[in-house]
């Protein structure tokens, strides 16, 4: 096909063919083109592999060679996404279980693990590749717990609080990193097990389906035989037969993850003052008209045992909402580098203190709903916490 081949030469934007009388300078032409382009493709791909041994090695981030540790640094956890209206008690029923079953098995001492970390470390770095030496295995220590110490060992535990003053989550505070490493652990490995029991219930499903598509279906005329064997449906996955179980409050599945209160920014609910005076005695009143003052709170509660004030640092009633108008408002968030909306509350929210947690339940059971100023006022009693 040397013969009918007509090269095409372009030139600024133009196609201009060949006379068809010069075909053999045509074709000696485009044969010292075409090795002039092969020549220089060899010479790029040279260049390139050349620049790829050449790159420098991309460092990953991590810790130092230094400081080695072996899990977290905190003694802290947070666990966000509690139902509305529970309480630290509910809470710590299912920390209790998850804490007597990782002592059980065992929780490992973190800090004497690093210590012998970095002193094997340091023999290693002291023996300059010394292969005659072998170093002795040693059995890492276990933690055993203080008989003075709570059996569901949380010794602080400060509520979470949104921008409205409802409880969203709790900061706990155990002894040491190895409890909050247990904790993590235990809840990593419910996660895993529970995924790999729905996978392996959904593949037998598949496999019964399949064998069902498989057999012949018996034709219209034709009865179906009384002793057939009936097919048995696969039940759903159940976690009663696990070992670990998964973090709760109550009937709800709870978030767990290591918490930092020496990296928290100055806006974080950890930091929020207005925690310190929260106990079984504070109420929440929601729903209050917008002029309302903490004065004709006071009256409103004024049969009820309220809290008094020379006795205390805190006032009996304090304003924690305040309302503004309601408009959508944005902000820019740091932490997510989003634009997120904000809507202000239309009325105000107080807390409201009393001489005991008695005096508080009786009083939610007398004002809830009640109409004041126009509106009817709802009424939450907040947790206990654990304040050092």
């Amino acid at each position: 096909r040397k013969n009918d081949f007509v090269q095409v030469q372009v030139q600024n934007d133009e196609i201009i063919s060949p006379n068809p009388t010069n075909n053999s300078n045509v074709s000696q032409d485009f044969a010292e083109n075409a090795t002039k382009k092969i020549g220089e493709t060899k010479q790029s791909s040279k260049f390139r592999k050349n620049a790829k041994s050449r790159r420098k090695p991309v460092h990953k981030k991590g810790k130092s060679k230094g400081n080695p540790s072996l899990g977290t640094t905190t003694d802290w956890i947070l666990v966000d996404f509690i139902p509305p209206l529970s309480t630290l008690d509910d809470l710590l029923v299912d920390v209790e279980r998850i804490m007597q079953t990782e002592l059980g098995v065992g929780i490992l001492d973190l800090d004497v693990a690093d210590s012998m970390l970095k002193k094997n470390l340091n023999d290693a770095s002291d023996e300059d590749g010394d292969d005659e030496i072998v170093p002795q295995p040693q059995v890492p220590s276990l933690w055993e717990p203080d008989e003075s110490l709570p059996r569901h060992l949380v010794i602080e535990a400060h509520i979470k609080l949104s921008t409205l003053g409802r409880p969203t989550g709790w900061y706990l505070r155990f002894p040491n990193r190895s409890c909050v490493q247990a904790l993590i652990n235990h809840i990593n490995d419910a996660e895993r097990s529970i995924k790999d029991g729905e996978k392996e219930v959904e593949m037998l499903r598949k496999k019964q389906n399949a064998e069902l598509k498989r057999k012949p279906r018996p034709k219209e005329n034709e009865d179906e035989d009384e002793d057939a064997e009936e097919v048995d449906n696969i039940p759903d996955f159940s976690e009663k037969n696990l070992n670990t179980k998964p973090l709760r409050c109550a009937w709800k599945e709870l978030r767990v993850s290591a918490f930092f209160p020496n990296k928290c920014p100055s806006d974080s609910p950890f930091l929020n003052k207005l925690k310190l005076g929260i106990d079984e005695n504070v109420v929440r009143v929601e729903n209050c008209h917008k002029n309302t003052t903490p004065y004709e709170v006071e009256l409103f509660f004024s049969q009820c045992d309220l809290l008094d004030e020379r006795s205390s640092d805190f006032d009996a009633v304090e304003q924690c909402v305040f309302a503004k108008k309601a408009k959508r408002e944005k902000y820019y968030n740091k932490n997510t580098k989003r634009d997120i909306a904000f809507t202000p509350s239309a009325t105000n929210s107080f807390l409201v203190r009393f001489q005991s947690a008695a005096a508080a339940r009786a009083a939610v059971r007398e004002k809830q709903c009640t109409e004041f100023m126009g509106r009817n006022v709802l009424l939450a009693q907040y947790s206990r916490q654990i304040l050092r």
